[in-house]
């Protein structure tokens, strides 16, 4: 298995998508890790004044770190597995700012979240681990999603590795 400082030197190992079919928009670039982990790069745009956040849960852990930008964040949890099967939303318990530097995990799978990117785009890392085996898939648009071009994803993979260096990104991905 490669080095991910090799990984970050070589655009070839990477995926994209462009997601778009709610708001915010994210681009996301990924590499696949053993055991069925993955390390993604999001660039997270702000959304319009009339749009509202996508409020979602996700099929697998994953913890978070951002490297520059900040977004708020509201966070609710469904009381039940049939609950999330039934894509009941719940209610929002709590509303965090979060800044570059900050990191935080979401390791249950009732959880639901927003993220709302203030003023500029959000850059950040997230590390997804295993998908839980009981979960269903939140996103009938996800199929929608297009695939960044060889060329895209190596443009973004240079924005970030220009923005941070490749010290910063290679100490700062694993662990989070």
């Amino acid at each position: 298995m490669e080095t991910l400082l090799t990984q970050l030197n070589n655009p070839g190992n990477w995926n994209g998508l462009a997601i778009r079919y709610e708001w915010p928009h994210v681009d996301r670039i990924w590499i696949n890790r053993p055991h069925g982990e993955k390390i993604c790069l999001h660039k997270i745009y702000p959304i319009p004044d009339d749009a509202t956040p996508y409020y979602h849960p996700h099929p697998w852990p994953f913890r978070v770190r951002l490297f520059s930008g900040e977004y708020y964040m509201n966070v609710g949890r469904c009381l039940s597995e049939l609950e999330l099967e039934q894509m009941i939303e719940p209610p929002v318990c709590a509303r965090f700012r979060l800044t570059a530097g900050s990191c935080y995990e979401m390791n249950d799978p009732l959880v639901w979240h927003t993220v709302e990117p203030i003023i500029e785009p959000v850059y950040s890392v997230i590390h997804i681990t295993q998908r839980w085996k009981h979960r269903v898939s939140n996103c009938d648009k996800c199929e929608s999603q297009k695939r960044l071009s060889s060329q895209q994803v190596s443009e973004l993979l240079a924005e970030f590795v220009d923005k941070f260096g490749i010290d910063t990104l290679s100490n700062n991905i694993i662990p989070l």
